[in-house]
C-alpha cells in the first residue's frame, strides 16, 4: 500500500516572510514561471 504524501513549494523573501512585495518586483517573475511551467496539468 502506497502511503500519501505531501509536498510544500514555498518562496520566501530573505527576511523570512512568505507574502509581502517581493512578489511583486521583476527579479522574482522567472521563478514563479517556472513553478507555473512544471505544475500544470
Amino acid at each position: 500500500m502506497n502511503k500519501p504524501y505531501v509536498i510544500c513549494h514555498m518562496m520566501t523573501s530573505l527576511d523570512g516572510k512568505i507574502t509581502g512585495p517581493f512578489f511583486g518586483i521583476e527579479e522574482s517573475y522567472p521563478s514563479g514561471e517556472f513553478y507555473d511551467e512544471r505544475t500544470v496539468n
